[in-house]
C-alpha cells in the first residue's frame, strides 16, 4: 500500500483505539440456520388421529403432501448478527467514508480498505429477507400385521429458498483522483458496490490488487437475491410402540437423515442454504399421545400428543471465512505481500482466511406439544414447538492439502496452512494496530493460523413456535381423503451486541455489557402458512 503511505496521513487516533474496546466482539461470517426439512410441528399437525391405531392387525398408513410458504421477520437481528451494532447506524446502516472526507468518525468504515478514494463517502443499508418454499413429501407405513406398534416414517420437502441481503448501495461523494508523486495516478473505484460485490479494484502501476473473491454481497440494482432449489434432506424413522391402547400410546424411534441439500462455499456473505448443511444425521425419538375426553358416541374428541427428536449431525466438510480475533469485519481489511517491494501484493483478507474444514453439531433437539380437538370430520390442532441445536464445532485436523488460487470455491486454503504460510516467500503482513476504521499502512505483523478467529465464528441455535391447523376428513370412504390449511409464527433467540442501542453510542465510556465474542444464538423467526393434502389407507 505505498501510494496510500504517500497521499493520506497515518491514521492511528488515541480515542479510536479506547472506542473500540466496544467493537472487538464478534460478528458472524457465516449464518447456519434451522434446515427446511426438520419441522416436527408442520410433519405431526393434521395427521395425529391417522396414526398410532390399537387393535390393528393389518398393515396401514397414511401420505400427505405439504406445500408451504415461510418469510423471515428478522431482519434487524440478522444484519447485527451479520456485521455487529458497533458500526451499525439507524436502519441497518454502515457508512462507507475516507479518512480525509468531512464525517469520518470512529463508527465509519474506512474506504480506503475497498479501493476508494480517500474523501469518498457513501453508504450501505440493509434489510435481510429469507424466503422458502417447500412442497413436504411424507409417508407412515404401520405395519401392525407383522408386528404390532412397529412403523416406518419417510419424509423430505422439496424447498426453493431465497435469500435477499436487501444491500442497498450509496454514493454521496465518489472522491478525486489521487497522484503519486512519481507522476502517476490511481483511478479510484467510484462506489463500494464495485469493490464488494463485482470483483473491481483501482488501477496503478507498481502493485496488483487482487479482487475480494469471498464473503460478497450486492446491492438490489445487481440482483442481490441469491435462491437454491433442492431436497432439503431425506428424514428416515423406523419406531415401535411399546405400550399401544386406545386411549394412549408411547413409542420409540431411531433417525437417520441423508442429506441432499447445498454446502456453504463462502463465496456469498448471505449465501442460500437448502437442508441442514449437508450433514448426515443419526439419532432418535420418542412419541407419545392420549385421549383426553371422548364422548359416548365416540365422534368426539380431545387429545394431547408430545413428540420429540435428538440427532447428532455428523461432519460436513464446508467452506467458512472468518474475520481476525478481535476486530469485526476485518476480513474485509487488505493485507500485503512483499511489502515495500516492487513485487508488492495486496489482498483481501476474505481470500486468505477462507477456509475448507470439518463442521459438526453434536446435539440437536425438536420437541412438538399438540392438542387436537376432533368433531365428526373436521379436526382442529393447537400447538407449541421448540427447537434448539448446540454449538457449532469447527474441526481442520481432517483438511487434505489443496492447491488454491485464492478463489472462494471448494479448495481454498485449509484453516491457514495453504495461503496464509509462515516462510520468506509467502508471508503475508497487516498492520498491528488496523481495523476496519482504522487505517495503518506499515504492515508489521505476519498473519498466522492463530490470529483467526474460529471461535467467535460458530453458532448455535434455538426457537420457539406456535402454530394451528384444521383438516377436513372424508371418513366414509375405505380410502380417506383429507386436506387442512395450517400456519406458524416462529420467534428465533439471537445474541447480539449492543441490544439496548443507548449502550451503542458515540460516548467512549459507555461498552457493551452483551459478551459475543464466542459461540452465540443466531436463530431465524419467521412465519409460515400451508396447505396439507393426503389420504389414509
Amino acid at each position: 500500500m505505498k501510494y496510500t503511505a504517500k497521499i493520506l496521513p497515518l491514521t492511528v487516533l488515541v480515542s479510536t483505539a479506547m472506542c473500540m474496546a466496544t467493537a472487538t466482539t464478534s460478528v458472524k461470517p457465516f449464518l447456519s440456520f434451522r434446515s427446511q426439512g426438520q419441522d416436527l410441528a408442520r410433519q405431526m399437525a393434521g395427521t395425529v388421529d391417522t396414526k398410532n391405531k390399537a387393535d390393528m392387525d393389518q398393515h396401514y398408513g397414511s401420505f400427505t403432501i405439504t406445500p408451504e410458504y415461510t418469510r423471515s421477520f428478522n431482519s434487524d437481528d440478522i444484519t447485527k448478527e451479520l456485521f455487529g451494532c458497533w458500526y451499525l447506524q439507524s436502519c441497518n446502516t454502515l457508512n462507507i467514508v475516507g479518512a480525509d472526507a468531512p464525517g469520518f468518525d470512529t463508527k465509519s468504515l474506512n474506504a480506503n480498505w475497498f479501493e476508494l478514494a480517500p474523501d469518498y463517502v457513501g453508504s450501505v443499508c440493509f434489510e435481510p429477507v429469507i424466503q422458502n418454499f417447500n412442497a413436504d413429501f411424507n409417508l407412515f407405513w404401520a405395519m401392525d400385521e407383522w408386528m404390532q406398534g412397529l412403523f416406518l416414517s419417510i419424509h423430505t420437502p422439496l424447498t426453493w429458498t431465497k435469500w435477499d441481503l436487501g444491500a442497498k448501495f450509496t454514493t454521496t461523494n465518489a472522491g478525486t483522483v489521487s497522484p503519486i508523486p512519481n507522476g502517476n495516478t490511481i483511478t479510484f473505484l467510484d462506489n463500494a458496490e464495485k469493490y464488494f460485490c463485482k470483483k473491481e479494484t483501482a488501477t496503478s502501476d507498481g502493485w496488483v490488487t487482487e479482487s475480494l473473491n469471498c464473503s460478497r454481497f450486492c446491492g438490489c440494482l445487481s440482483n442481490d437475491n441469491k435462491t437454491k432449489t433442492r431436497l432439503a434432506d431425506v428424514h428416515l424413522d423406523l419406531g415401535w410402540n411399546m405400550l399401544l391402547e386406545e386411549n394412549y400410546h408411547v413409542g420409540l424411534f431411531t433417525r437417520l437423515v441423508v442429506p441432499t441439500g447445498n454446502k456453504a462455499k463462502g463465496e456469498w456473505l448471505f449465501e442460500p442454504i437448502v437442508g441442514n448443511g449437508h450433514h448426515w444425521e443419526l439419532g432418535g425419538g420418542l412419541t407419545s399421545g392420549m385421549s383426553l375426553w371422548r364422548n359416548k358416541e365416540e365422534n368426539k374428541q380431545l387429545s394431547f400428543s408430545l413428540d420429540a427428536e435428538v440427532t447428532h449431525l455428523f461432519n460436513s466438510h464446508q467452506n467458512r471465512v472468518f474475520d481476525l480475533k478481535d476486530n469485526p469485519l476485518s476480513r474485509y481489511m487488505q493485507a500485503v505481500k512483499n511489502f515495500g517491494t516492487a513485487q508488492e501484493t495486496r489482498s483481501p483478507l476474505a481470500n486468505l482466511t477462507s477456509c475448507k474444514m470439518d463442521v459438526s453439531v453434536p446435539v440437536q433437539a425438536d420437541i412438538t406439544a399438540l392438542f387436537n380437538f376432533t368433531c365428526h370430520n373436521w379436526s382442529y390442532d393447537l400447538g407449541y414447538n421448540f427447537w434448539v441445536r448446540s454449538c457449532e464445532k469447527l474441526d481442520c485436523n481432517s483438511c487434505d492439502d489443496c492447491n488454491c488460487n485464492n478463489e472462494c470455491n471448494d479448495c481454498n486454503n485449509c484453516c491457514g496452512q495453504c495461503v496464509i504460510k509462515n516462510d520468506n516467500t509467502e508471508n503475508w503482513s497487516i498492520a498491528s494496530n488496523a481495523t476496519i476504521n482504522t487505517v495503518n499502512y506499515v504492515a508489521d505483523i505476519v498473519l498466522t493460523n492463530s490470529m483467526i478467529d474460529y471461535e467467535g465464528a460458530r453458532t448455535k441455535g434455538m426457537s420457539h413456535k406456535v402454530f394451528g391447523h384444521i383438516n377436513y376428513a372424508w371418513t366414509d370412504r375405505e380410502l380417506v381423503p383429507f386436506v387442512g390449511l395450517g400456519g406458524f409464527a416462529e420467534f428465533g433467540i439471537n445474541d447480539t451486541c449492543c441490544k439496548d442501542d443507548s449502550t451503542c453510542n458515540d460516548n467512549c465510556t459507555t461498552t457493551c455489557s452483551d459478551d459475543c465474542s464466542g459461540c452465540t444464538y443466531a436463530s431465524l423467526s419467521q412465519w409460515g402458512v400451508w396447505l396439507k393434502g393426503g389420504f389414509t389407507f
